[in-house]
């Protein structure tokens, strides 16, 4: 193989391994659990906050991980801080969220939702959502 060749095979290989540890860096989560957001407001019916599981340190349970300030019930407008196994019925206390989505009901005055960790009688603030959008509404 001629040297011109292995140069560029090399330079090719160079870039793809920088490229992936590149990604890596931008995508990876030092925190103990990463969350996104995808928030949809409504007129005569409570807001949805889609919240997707995308990564962390810890591997994390459905009974272990709580939202602060999700409607409970909708008729009196009472809210709660509620695990995620109750709120998603496809999901025991016990399941690993990895990766997961689940939707929440939200006031329309809700302009943030903590997401804690109770573990052990401790709770710990792993995330939260916060309408940036408040005025608009």
């Amino acid at each position: 193989m001629s040297l011109k060749r292995r140069a560029i095979l090399l330079g090719g290989a160079a870039t793809v391994g920088f490229g992936a540890l590149g990604y890596y860096e931008i995508t990876r989560c030092d925190e103990v659990a990463c969350f996104s957001f995808e928030f949809q407001g409504a007129d005569h019916v409570a807001n949805r906050l889609d919240v997707q599981h995308t990564g962390g340190q810890e591997s994390l349970q459905a009974g272990d991980v709580y939202f602060r300030e999700v409607v409970v019930d909708w008729e009196s407008r009472e809210t709660d801080t509620t695990a995620w196994s109750e709120l998603d019925d496809e999901m025991e206390p016990s399941d690993t969220i990895d990766g997961d989505k689940i939707r929440l009901q939200l006031l329309w005055e809700t302009n943030v939702v903590e997401i804690l960790w109770r573990q052990e009688g401790e709770e710990t603030l792993i995330g939260a959502w916060v309408d940036e959008d408040d005025d608009a509404r």
